[in-house]
C-alpha cells in the first residue's frame, strides 16, 4: 500500500535571501584598524576591580584557548561512556572540553 500524497506540492527550490550561503558568512564593520590595542591585562584592570575575579577570568580564557586547540585536532565522535544526566548524546569533544575546564578549576 502506498501512502497518500497531499495535493499541495512544496516548491522544488525555495527563494533564499541575497547573500545566503557559505561565501557570505562574514560580517563587516566600519571600525578602522589601530596601530596598537590594549592588552587583556589592561582591559581587565580597567573593568574589574577585584584581583581574584581578574585571575579567574584570565584562567577561564586560558582554558578556552586549550579547549579550542584540543577541538581543532579531535574528531567529533560519540563518547565511549555516556555520563549525561539529561539523556542527550555526549560527544567525545564534550568530554575533552569538560575535562579541560575541570582541570582549570582544580588548578
Amino acid at each position: 500500500r502506498t501512502p497518500a500524497v497531499s495535493g499541495l506540492k512544496m516548491a522544488e527550490t525555495e527563494a533564499k535571501p541575497e547573500g545566503f550561503g557559505a561565501s557570505h558568512t562574514s560580517f563587516y564593520t566600519s571600525a578602522v584598524a589601530k596601530d596598537s590595542y590594549a592588552t587583556l591585562a589592561e582591559i581587565l584592570d580597567s573593568k574589574i576591580a577585584d584581583e581574584g575575579v581578574r585571575t579567574v577570568v584570565t584562567e577561564m580564557l586560558d582554558a578556552a584557548v586549550k579547549i579550542t586547540q584540543a577541538l581543532r585536532v579531535n574528531l567529533v565522535t560519540v563518547a565511549d561512556a555516556q555520563n549525561s544526566v539529561f539523556g542527550d548524546v555526549q560527544l567525545g569533544v564534550d568530554v575533552i572540553a569538560d575535562d579541560l575546564m575541570w582541570d582549570a578549576c582544580k588548578a
